[in-house]
């Protein structure tokens, strides 16, 4: 069995005794009665296919080719019919006895979509074709900034200078018998060590006409050396202007982007400084390049960038690298036209931008309106903070004595020693009862376990398969460790916090730990 992806436009052929047909992940499958074409509800009509099986006429083949241009106006110069369709299709030879197979294999990873897999076979060849766009448009784009520069053609002259100069060098020195310049690469050698002012002294002319081109070629070779040097510096200085008033392009991967900014943005970034001090911290947002400045000072040891603009636009987003991006948080933004008027407007929109860039980014939200959160949820946004949701319970809550407060103040402190952490549950500890993980931790001085994040487990191919090893469910799985296919790849879900889960609660592979205190 053989597939291909057929991009936008493609065709359709039925041969005798072998039935091709399209497929399509991104659509309902469905498949025609007995017949050797299986679609996505693609629009199509039928036309007579000239020496097509006696099955594929019989039974109505959705096929879409003739050689005959007056019975399928669709027909292109050399007789075949192209389409053109939104989605991608996939073209796949088979038998007609391998259409159940086939069917049920799109019907499976059609099904993963709804529970959460990310990781189709049309995200990752829609990846691949982005990742071929921006490995070809990488060159041109750095050829169109060398022209812009002048650099190219301060190159080229550079390089025209020594090859002319090296040139005529060579023809006067060999026809007065210098044998320090027998062939052409002698003379090219001797104008590029001279026009750079290194002068190794190994090759030199001894005619006079050699000398004159000499001089020239030095006099010349200190100008270009200068203007040279100068522009490559000037591109250099003017990248970091550039960079610290937010319009330069941030090239990074795996790096934390900060979009938005209000009063809280400076304990945010305190946090990220606390907690991941190597990841770079890009921030998007409309703040003067001064007052970026001066948030760059108070956080030395962080390694921020600048990209400012209008954080829900996506041309704004894919300057600051989000489709490479590990996280995002989204701060309620006082630097728009509105200020907190319309923040979680911004902020929703920011979200939907960000999980068209990059699906597998994790997003943290801070909203200020509480009917903002189903919207933000529905854009799958992974953590949502409401601004003041526990100011009423702690001020309430406190009782006579008080204390309330300052205790969770203490909890969710960085600079406490008693704060509350994440960390990874040890393997040890897995399929053991909460008591004894709670023992082990106290023990070994890793903090009071106060709860832990379960997991949900990913949906594997196993577990959509049927309960019977049949010969299709073996076929179907081994096609799928051929093509390299995760079924529960991408499938991360943010899991349920279980704070004093109780005694007997045994520990997940996958669950996280909620600590107080200990080391780190």
């Amino acid at each position: 069995m053989h597939a291909r992806r057929l991009d936008h436009s493609y065709s359709l052929r039925s041969d005798p005794g072998n039935c091709r047909f399209f497929i399509s992940t991104e659509a309902d499958l469905f498949l025609h009665p007995t017949s050797c074409l299986a679609t996505t509800g693609l629009p199509s009509q039928s036309y007579p296919v000239d020496g097509a099986s006696d099955n594929c006429r019989e039974n109505g083949c959705l096929a879409s080719l003739t050689q005959d241009k007056k019975q399928n106006p669709l027909a292109d110069s050399e007789g075949w019919a192209t389409k053109r369709h939104p989605e991608p299709a996939y073209l796949i030879d088979s038998s007609h006895e391998t259409d159940t197979v086939i069917t049920r294999i799109f019907i499976i990873m059609d099904r993963t979509r709804g529970k959460g897999n990310r990781k189709t076979v049309g995200d990752t060849e829609s990846k691949a074709v982005r990742l071929l766009s921006r490995l070809r448009s990488k060159p041109l784009s750095m050829f169109r900034s060398l022209t812009r520069s002048g650099l190219a053609s301060l190159f080229a002259i550079f390089l025209g200078a020594a090859a002319v100069f090296g040139t005529i060098v060579w023809l006067v020195e060999r026809s007065t018998g210098n044998n320090m310049f027998i062939r052409l690469f002698d003379g090219l050698w001797w104008s590029l060590v001279t026009i750079v002012t290194v002068c190794y002294g190994d090759k030199y002319p001894e005619s006079d006409m050699g000398k004159i081109a000499a001089i020239l070629l030095m006099i010349s070779g200190v100008v270009i050396s200068a203007i040279l040097s100068g522009t490559v510096a000037s591109i250099f200085v003017e990248r970091r202007i550039r960079e610290g008033k937010g319009l330069q392009d941030i090239r990074l991967k795996g790096h934390t982007i900060v979009c938005g900014w209000n009063r809280h943005g400076d304990r945010v970034l305190a946090g990220l400084e606390a907690e991941a001090p190597g990841v770079p911290v890009v921030l998007v947002n409309s703040l003067e390049p001064e007052r970026f400045d001066a948030i760059r000072t108070l956080h030395p040891d962080l390694d921020l960038r600048f990209v400012r603009g209008d954080h829900t636009q996506e041309a704004i987003l894919r300057k600051a690298s989000a489709h490479q991006a590990r996280t995002c948080v989204l701060l309620p933004d006082e630097t728009g036209g509105s200020g907190e008027a319309n923040a979680d407007e911004r902020t929703i929109l920011a979200a939907l931008a960000l999980k068209s860039i990059a699906r597998d980014i994790r997003i943290r939200a801070g909203i200020l309106k509480e009917e903002s959160e189903p919207h933000l949820r529905r854009a799958e946004v992974d953590d949502i903070v409401l601004h003041g949701e526990f100011t009423g319970f702690l001020l309430s809550a406190a009782g006579e004595d008080g204390g309330l407060p300052d205790a969770a103040r203490e909890l969710l402190s960085f600079s406490s020693a008693s704060r509350l952490r994440q960390v990874t549950m040890p393997a040890g500890l897995v399929g053991k009862p909460f008591a004894e993980a709670s023992e082990w931790f106290l023990k070994n001085n890793k903090g009071v376990l106060l709860g832990v994040l379960a997991k949900e487990k990913p949906v594997t191919l196993d577990d959509i398969l049927s309960n019977d090893s049949g010969a299709i469910d073996a076929f179907i799985k081994r096609k799928f460790e051929e093509a390299a296919i995760d079924i529960g790849a991408g499938m991360e879900s943010a899991g349920k916090a279980r704070l004093a889960p109780g005694q007997d609660y045994l520990i997940g592979s996958s669950d996280v730990a909620f600590v107080v205190g200990g080391e780190a």
